[in-house]
């Protein structure tokens, strides 16, 4: 992505000697941006336990995408399965440099995340949201687990969303009308056009659609 300085945001998975800039990167956060909603003490204590090692921890575990601009990281990324689910997953890590904020680069992240296999296989993806963040989640689709606005222990609201899976289906004679209705609107706008009336989709009768679906040899 292009941010407004015309500077290119690219992105790559962690690497190991990256770690200790991304830690720096959350610090800043912690200290600058999440201090207003939780205070100086709090943050604190974050930091203090935010370490090169416990990134390391999420590393082996997660998905972890890095965001550079010309040589330098300005966001991080993480996504893992949750509590080891096939079918459930959890986005975790999420931090841009506190002075690109509100320039997009949050959206890239969860729109990296979300290209994700981990999240393309869950059926639900649980984000745990700062109070600082949580309206950014919601604006991108995530809302309160279970319908439920409250902190947790940790002082983050539970966040969730879930996936409509695509499948694929026989259409049968019962689909008749509804799959003539959208051959319709699809061609409408060319016949208006071109009065193609003899070979247009869209001049075709709900009979004939009616009849190609009873075929046996009609997908």
């Amino acid at each position: 992505m292009k941010l407004a300085d015309g500077t290119e945001v690219t992105v790559r998975t962690c690497q190991e000697e990256d770690v200790e800039a991304i830690v720096r990167l959350i610090a800043r956060n912690f200290r600058e941006v999440n201090v207003k909603d939780y205070g100086a003490e709090a943050m604190e204590e974050l930091v203090a336990s935010h370490d090169v090692n416990w990134f390391k921890g999420v590393a082996e575990y997660a998905n972890v995408y890095v965001f550079w601009r010309k040589d330098k990281i300005v966001g991080v990324g993480s996504i893992s399965s949750f509590w080891g689910s096939l079918t459930e997953s959890i986005l975790l890590t999420i931090f841009v440099l506190p002075e690109l904020h509100h320039q997009g680069i949050g959206s890239f992240i969860i729109d990296t995340l979300e290209a994700d296999e981990l999240f393309l296989r869950a059926d639900r993806i649980e984000i745990p949201a700062s109070i600082t963040a949580v309206e950014f989640y919601r604006k991108k689709g995530y809302d309160y687990k279970n319908g439920v606005k409250e902190l947790d222990d940790e002082k983050h609201y539970r966040l969730e969303k879930f996936r409509k899976k695509v499948t694929l289906q026989r259409a049968g004679t019962e689909d008749a009308e509804r799959l003539h209705e959208m051959q319709k609107k699809a061609f409408q706008e060319l016949l208006d056009k071109y009065q193609d009336y003899e070979t247009n989709p869209a001049s075709e009768a709900a009979e004939k659609v009616f009849m190609r679906l009873k075929q046996e040899f009609t997908y």
